[in-house]
């Protein structure tokens, strides 16, 4: 008897083994889908705080698709383009389902940064507080060592939306604290700042926000509310149209335009002789492994009272490939890159301008290019890392000898969300800057950050 049972539970371990090795990969795959899961819970909430369309109609102009593993872990300001609503007339029918009114939610963040950096411009350099590339102090100039305590970097919104016969209406506003101003010996309060500013209609949207130019999706997820060398970054006025093409979103745009020039002897212009409105073309579309999107740009510089009093234009035009990959259930990437004669003031905090006056007043564009990189990797349902690099550089003989030739940087972080809506993290940034006459510049700093988000 007792070799019979010994028989039968021999016989059971082989017979039930791969099902106790299957329950076990099952398990391990269901604790990394769980983690999954939490993050892309706290990014929902993340993403909320940029659409400005309505959530419950599922078509806001800047809103990304939440239950996509592409919005896990992305940067605080998201607003990939998703196709509208097609616009209709109105039936009796719709016009009697309409909510009466519209619908309002405030919302925001609260931000504190802890910088500390080896070189600074000096006393009330914004720099302290955001990564300029293009501005970081020349070797052997500025001040060492700098300590900065901010919470600047908080923010405050506003949104109202309802849905009309004509396609979901709303407006956005959202301020922060990074305007002029301010001090640091009694109240340390600064004045704020309009970050976005937009109503929309359907595929309409008219006001200020990110560019069409601009992959907002694609940027990476960093302490520092700069930038890196290679991306994309300008808020502006604007009057753009998106519709649905080809499983994607088409975007038409009109935008403000702004022209930086240099001069013959290194100053920056800013003519304010602006004509012509910058003409921007995107396409976007999501596929199985990410998204990805395509933009096309056309500019005027213009000067209408230069050196002599001599004036003059010049036409440019720039494009950029950008989006994001996903790399399994933890790790992604984020990717930019652009180039162009009119890339000028939207790359890189305007590190570079969009072209260089001679003596005569004649404008001759600058060729440049640039290009990031991120990658993101989630530990667990907590903690997550990103390293990023961006590099950018002009390509112009006869530039002047102070304009900034190639500027590179490199972004490391390890960031901790106990709640889907608190994140505290800490950040190594080196940041190096070439001038055309050889003179280079360097910035070694360590960010911690702590964001609530209500």
């Amino acid at each position: 008897m007792k070799a019979l049972r010994t028989c039968a539970a021999a016989v059971c371990s082989v017979a039930f083994a791969p099902v106790v090795a299957a329950q076990a990969d099952a398990a391990a795959e269901l604790a990394a889908l769980k983690a999954e899961i939490a993050r892309l819970s706290a990014r929902v909430a993340e993403l909320e705080e940029r659409i400005a369309a309505p959530v419950e109609a599922g078509t806001a102009p800047d809103a990304v698709a939440v239950a996509a593993p592409a919005a896990a872990g992305q940067g605080d300001d998201l607003a990939a383009t998703a196709p509208p609503a097609a616009a209709r007339a109105p039936a009796s029918a719709d016009v009697a389902a309409l909510p009466r009114g519209p619908r309002v939610s405030v919302g925001g963040r609260v931000k504190l940064d802890v910088v500390f950096s080896d070189t600074s411009r000096g006393s009330g350099a914004i720099g302290d507080t955001l990564l300029a590339p293009g501005a970081i102090a020349l070797d052997a100039t500025g001040e060492s060592d700098q300590l900065d305590w901010s919470a600047r970097a908080s923010r405050l919104w506003l949104k109202s939306w309802q849905t009309t016969p004509w396609g979901d209406a709303g407006a956005y506003l959202e301020l922060d604290l990074l305007g002029s101003g301010g001090d640091q010996r009694v109240s340390n309060g600064y004045g704020a700042r309009l970050r976005h500013g937009y109503g929309e209609l359907g595929g309409l949207l008219f006001g200020q926000t990110y560019s069409t130019f601009v992959d907002v999706g694609a940027l990476p997820e960093l302490n520092d509310d700069g930038i890196s060398a290679g991306s994309l970054n300008v808020r502006q006025p604007m009057l753009r149209y998106q519709h649905a093409v080809g499983g994607g979103a088409m975007q038409l745009a009109l935008e403000a335009p702004e022209t930086t020039l240099t001069a013959a002897d290194g100053r920056r212009l800013s003519p304010d002789d602006d004509r012509v409105p910058d003409v921007v073309v995107r396409y976007q579309r999501d596929n199985a492994f990410g998204q990805w999107s395509l933009a096309a740009m056309v500019r005027e510089l213009r000067i209408d009272d230069g050196p002599a009093g001599a004036g003059d234009s010049a036409v440019g035009a720039a494009a950029s490939l950008s989006g994001t990959l996903r790399l399994g259930v933890r790790d992604g990437l984020r990717f930019t890159g652009v180039g162009g004669n009119a890339v000028g003031r939207y790359l890189a905090f305007n590190a570079f301008d969009g072209g260089r006056l001679d003596a005569r007043g004649n404008i001759t564009l600058t060729p440049m290019a640039g290009g990031m990189l991120s990658w993101q990797h989630l530990w667990d349902e907590h903690w997550r890392s990103n390293l990023t690099t961006g590099y950018a550089w002009a390509d112009d003989d006869g530039a002047h000898g102070s304009s900034n030739e190639s500027l590179y940087t490199v972004h490391a972080n390890l960031l901790w969300s106990p709640v889907a809506h608190t994140t505290l993290g800490l950040e190594w940034i080196h940041a190096y800057r070439r001038l055309v006459d050889g003179r280079t510049g360097s910035l070694q700093r360590l960010q911690f950050s702590a964001v609530h988000k209500f």
